[in-house]
Order: structure tokens, then C-alpha cells, then sequence
């Protein structure tokens, strides 16, 4: 991380490294959460409505925890673009919670399934004979159809993963180089960054939640 002064400044030489327990929290983490997953498969399809409630309350999770990790993006960016000093103590944290963002594509993936397999309990434009008999729906099926909506969905997350690696890996460069220039480039890259970041969130947001009711509209979503 960086400072506003022009010299950097003389830091001790200790640090706590923490390889170690990191990789056994990871490992426990990932088993509480595949027992968590498997547990609320299993709930979910004992409701009788072939797993309905379970995919919304899915993909309400998901979208909670992937405004957390866009949330600690846009904090980063938004440091950057207005050149802010007083968030170099606590930017690292952000730049840690946004690198997470990649690990929510593997999570997306049982949303995907469900709707390559023409399952329309999540999203009803899926449904290729409800969208011939709806013609609202068949105006809007060049947009809401799965191929498109799953390109669109891996566009946004190269966007935001290229921006949170790019920030977490300039700023472990810059604390082991002392580089001050490296905050100016990522200033003057923060601009651009941010305009792709408004972009993908809103058309995220239209995709993900505003396209569950495809006749509603609001401008709330942008």
C-alpha cells in the first residue's frame, strides 16, 4: 500500500506470517460449507416444489455475498479515483475481500446448470413455450435467453476479477518495492476502472435480480 508522501517511509522489518493457519482455515472453511451446501440441498428438495424456494434462497445468498466483494472493489477504486491518504491503514483488507470475487463463479455455476437444463423455476423466460405465448417476453428474448445471459454473466466477472487481482497485486508490489509510482498508475487507471465498474454492476443487477420478473419495471436498477 501506499502513502502521499514523496519519500517512502521507513518501515520495521517484522511481519506475522500466517501461510500456515491461512491454509487450514481455508480447508476448514471449504468442508463447513460443502456440509453446509450439501444440508441445504437436501432441505430444499424435501419442500415438495422441486427445489424451487432452495434455488431463490441460493441466489439470494450469492448475490449478498457478491455485493460484499463488489462493495470492497468499488471502496478501492473509489480511494484511488479521489487519490485518498487516510485509507492506506485499511485499504488491504478491501483489496483482500475483493480478490474473492473469482471464487463466486464456481457458486454460479449450479444457477447456470439449472438453466441450461431448461429449468425455469428461477427465471421464466427460460421457458421457450411460456415466451411464444407472451409477447412481452418474446421482445425482450434477443436480451433474456441463457447463452447470452451466461456470456454477459462472464463478462462481468472477468471485469471485476482483472480489476481486484490487478489492485491486490500492485499493492503487494509496491509494499515489497517501496514504488511510489505504482500508486499514480493505479490513480490514473482508476477512472476507466470505475466506469467499467458501474457498468457491469448495473447490467449484474438487471440480469440477476430485476430479470427474475421480466414484466416489472423500475428505474432503481438503473
Amino acid at each position: 500500500m501506499s502513502e502521499h508522501s514523496m519519500q517512502a517511509p521507513a518501515l520495521a522489518k517484522e511481519g506475522l506470517n500466517m501461510d500456515a493457519l491461512a491454509g487450514q482455515l481455508l480447508r476448514l472453511g471449504t468442508v463447513v460449507g460443502v456440509l453446509g451446501l450439501t444440508a441445504a440441498a437436501f432441505l430444499g428438495m424435501q419442500r415438495g416444489d422441486g427445489g424451487a424456494q432452495l434455488l431463490h434462497s441460493y441466489l439470494l445468498a450469492l448475490v449478498y455475498f457478491l455485493s460484499l466483494g463488489l462493495g470492497a472493489l468499488f471502496f478501492v477504486t473509489l480511494q484511488y479515483l479521489t487519490r485518498a491518504g487516510w485509507s492506506v491503514v485499511v485499504r488491504r483488507i478491501a483489496e483482500v475481500l475483493a480478490s474473492s470475487l473469482p471464487l463466486l463463479v464456481v457458486l454460479f455455476v449450479p444457477v447456470l446448470v439449472s438453466m441450461l437444463r431448461g429449468s425455469s423455476q428461477l427465471y421464466i423466460w427460460v421457458d421457450k413455450a411460456l415466451v411464444a405465448q407472451d409477447e412481452l417476453l418474446r421482445g425482450k428474448q434477443a436480451y433474456l435467453n441463457v447463452p447470452f445471459f451466461a456470456a454477459r454473466l462472464g463478462v462481468y466477472f472477468v471485469i471485476w476479477t482483472m480489476m481486484s487481482r490487478h489492485y491486490l497485486k500492485q499493492s503487494v508490489r509496491q509494499d515489497q518495492s517501496g514504488d511510489l509510482t505504482i500508486t499514480a498508475r493505479l490513480q490514473s487507471l482508476s477512472a476507466p476502472g470505475m466506469a467499467l465498474f458501474a457498468l457491469s454492476t448495473t447490467f449484474a443487477a438487471i440480469d440477476l435480480l430485476m430479470s427474475l420478473h421480466p414484466h416489472w419495471y423500475s428505474t432503481i436498477f438503473g
